[in-house]
């Protein structure tokens, strides 16, 4: 006979934990290190069904609870980066800041559904220009002279 190595119950109980939590046969195989024909034969005997239907029922609630975990966190940013922008007093952090507060507002919209847009520039050195420009007026007014434009 072939490499036959039986089955632990420890096995056993986390290829039946891991069907019962809506992973499919060929994925706990994969995960245990076992054959499909063994997770089946487990699935079986445990009165598992093997309905596709309801494994991607279950696939589906995972991934509607992991984007209410990522969702919920998201909003923890937002309100992290409200409490941090007061503390922001050169151009360096509020660059930094807004960078971060963008590629959050970015994920959020993705996912809400929302496709993101991306900025007019189409060459990097004219974006970073304005934005060099933007941060030199922003330390202006903080010094006190009143004559910055950031337009």
């Amino acid at each position: 006979m072939g490499n036959f190595r039986k089955v632990t119950e420890e096995e056993r109980q986390r290829i039946i934990s891991l069907l019962k939590s809506g992973l499919s046969q060929g994925k706990t195989a994969r995960e245990v290190g076992r054959s499909k024909q063994t997770v089946s034969r487990i699935a079986r005997a445990a009165g598992i069904s093997s309905d596709v239907t309801a494994i991607k029922k279950a696939e589906a609630a995972r991934l509607d609870f992991a984007k209410a975990e990522r969702l919920e966190l998201l909003n923890e940013g937002f309100q992290k980066a409200r409490e941090i922008l007061p503390t922001v007093d050169s151009a360096h952090k509020l660059q930094a800041w807004m960078t971060a507060l963008g590629i959050a507002v970015d994920k959020r919209r993705l996912e809400d559904g929302e496709a993101t847009e991306r900025g007019d520039y189409t060459h990097r050195e004219a974006a970073e220009k304005d934005l060099e420009e933007y941060f030199e007026a922003l330390d202006a007014l903080r010094e006190g002279d009143g004559e910055a434009d950031t337009q």
